[in-house]
């Protein structure tokens, strides 16, 4: 196959009535999807867009879906614009294409899209043929990580590794259908879901938030969903708003961050499904799965057998089972490189495996556990503190809705403290709150206190710890 999007389009001679796409705002047959993607790709074509060109795209889910279409069917290469990895990437992106009218105002390379934009495709000829990719080793997807630590990184697909991760995604965390995924198209889980539905004609479940993923479950009868444990948390609380257990979910399943013992018990009493582990990254996909463990939060799961997970010292020379030491991880649905200007460091990919930034150790029963992030590592009084493992200990405390650690630099003297930015409902008494962190913390507790109305998190709901260190020490000017 040299472009997928003619795997897509031969679902249109199925049954009329097949849907290709569904939100609870909109729902797109095959047949109008193949229809609506051609004449956004012609336009595209008439706007300069190329193969291999790189193309951002900054849309409403919906929209996103049709762009992300048609820039394949024109054999470039598209990804999910944000800020921070336009403005890292200025110079080696040919489009972005927007609605957004603040979005990159005064880019030359950026093509607002406007109803009239739109409205223009009807007219347009749309009997234009894919346009096919070079070779299989020929970049077809960038997706960035979260850069919760930095710049993001682009991760390179090719068309033939894309395939793979897809057809892994499928055996891995697909386990019963219908199947949505509430990790949406700017994260690799949701562009692994959108192209595995749509290459296999079946649909595309768009959520747009915890109400719209709990009325996909009533309106499609949702078997199963792919989460993270921010969105879990919104996810269970509006199932207790609307006093409904959901029936037909029966497998929630969590990536991109460790479930709290508070969160799970919240989950479990507004869902009867069970909660499994997904441990992985946006470069190797997943590698672990099991059944989360309130006793054991950090327990992520068995090793997948095509996974190699392996845990190193300082030196990268593998350690015995049972210790403790960084995480390296190969898959043979890897990616095998950042797309420019990344520079080596610790993490990322060495001599064929990928360096996660991960700490943590294997038992005997091949089951991995997860200690925190080498670069998240706080240093207190010369002892390494998880902060992970601080969010986790005050999840749960009455009036508290959201807290994050952070290392705290001290804009006069330059010392560095254990920081905690907390959300709350106003019926919190911080002295006793304090009192309260330091029975549980002990030596570990955090000096500095920072109240906010929101924690600032990435799209899988990990904490931006850079940025509330940064606004801990803007607030002394």
């Amino acid at each position: 196959m040299v472009n997928p999007i003619r795997d897509v389009f031969s679902w249109v001679d199925g049954p009329s009535q097949r849907l290709a796409l569904k939100s609870t705002r909109l729902e797109m047959t095959y047949a109008v999807f193949a229809d609506t993607v051609k004449r956004v790709a012609a336009k595209l074509r008439q706007s300069g867009v190329k193969p291999g060109q790189v193309v951002g795209l900054r849309f409403e889910p919906e929209l996103q879906a049709v762009f992300i279409a048609a820039v394949m069917h024109e054999g470039a290469v598209s990804f999910a614009a944000k800020q921070n990895n336009v403005q890292a990437y200025r110079d080696q992106i040919d489009h972005v294409f927007t609605d957004n009218q603040l979005f990159e105002a005064g880019n030359p390379k950026r093509e607002l899209v406007t109803p009239d934009w739109l409205a223009s495709t009807a007219s347009i000829n749309a009997q234009i043929d894919p346009v096919d990719f070079a070779s299989d080793d020929a970049l077809a997807l960038l997706v960035f990580s979260s850069g919760t630590t930095g710049t993001p990184k682009g991760v390179a697909f090719t068309l033939a590794n894309l395939l793979q991760r897809i057809e892994s995604a499928h055996s891995n965390w697909m386990p019963d259908k219908p199947f949505l995924a509430e990790l949406g198209l700017d994260t690799v889980s949701g562009i692994q879901t959108y192209f595995y539905n749509l290459i296999h004609g079946e649909t595309y479940l768009i959520s747009t938030g915890a109400k719209s993923t709990l009325e996909l479950i009533n309106l499609v009868g949702v078997k199963s969903i792919k989460t993270s444990p921010a969105k879990l948390l919104d996810l269970a609380r509006e199932a207790m708003q609307q006093k409904s257990k959901f029936e037909n979910l029966k497998a929630i399943q969590v990536a991109g961050g460790l479930v709290s013992s508070h969160l799970g018990a919240e989950a479990a009493k507004a869902f009867d499904a069970t909660i499994t582990y997904l441990y992985g990254s946006t470069e190797v996909g997943t590698v672990t799965r099991g059944l989360f463990d309130t006793d054991a939060f950090n327990m992520v799961g068995t090793i997948l057998p095509d996974a190699q997970v392996e845990i190193v010292d300082e030196n990268r020379q593998p350690m015995p089972v049972g210790q403790a030491g960084a995480i390296r991880i190969k898959t043979p649905y890897q990616a095998r490189s950042y797309w420019h200007n990344v520079e080596k460091s610790a993490t990322g990919f060495v001599d064929s495996w990928f360096y996660p930034g991960d700490t943590g150790r294997i038992d005997g029963d091949r089951q991995l556990h997860v200690d925190g992030r080498i670069d998240e590592m706080l240093n207190v009084g010369g002892a390494k503190l998880n902060p992970a493992w601080v969010d986790s200990m005050l999840s749960g405390y009455r009036g508290l809705n959201d807290a994050a650690a952070f290392t705290a630099k001290d804009a006069l003297t330059g010392e560095l403290k254990l920081g905690l930015a907390i959300v709350t409902n106003g019926d919190i008494n911080i002295e006793i709150f304090k009192n309260k962190i330091r029975e549980l913390l002990g030596g570990s507790a955090p000096e500095v206190i920072i109240r906010l109305d929101e924690i600032p998190r990435n799209e899988l709901g990990k904490p931006l710890r850079l940025e509330l260190a940064k606004l801990y020490f803007e607030s002394f000017f």
